[in-house]
């Protein structure tokens, strides 16, 4: 069923063939994440010159993914960033002194 407002049927019939239908309005939620399944330990070349920051490489993130899922949707968004951006969040999520925890754009994905 899609998610969002869907309408349902309840439909009851007695021993003498009388049938009774009840429309009912059911909200579809998915509360279940994604699953991340990825290939670990990769290694990539580097190419260009020998200096500092002018060293690159390309990976593309569907090259990392080893049969992640999500139960509600046959489309998976991946994404590759750098292990330093998640220094100082919980799961993408960066906290702040006062308990409160702030999303950080464009960075919690799969």
């Amino acid at each position: 069923m899609p998610r969002g407002i869907q309408n349902a049927y309840i439909v009851a019939e007695d021993c003498c063939g009388n049938i009774t239908k009840k429309i009912v309005r059911l909200n579809v939620l998915d509360n279940v994440p994604p699953v991340p399944v990825c290939i670990r330990n990769t290694v990539v070349s580097l190419v260009g010159g020998v200096s500092p920051g002018e060293n690159i490489t390309k990976v593309f993130a569907e090259s990392l993914d080893n049969g992640s899922f999500d139960n509600c949707s046959p489309h998976i968004y991946f994404k590759v960033i750098r292990m330093e951006e998640l220094l100082g969040t919980i799961n993408g999520i960066l906290t702040t002194s006062r308990s409160s925890a702030v999303q950080m754009p464009a960075r919690r994905s799969w």
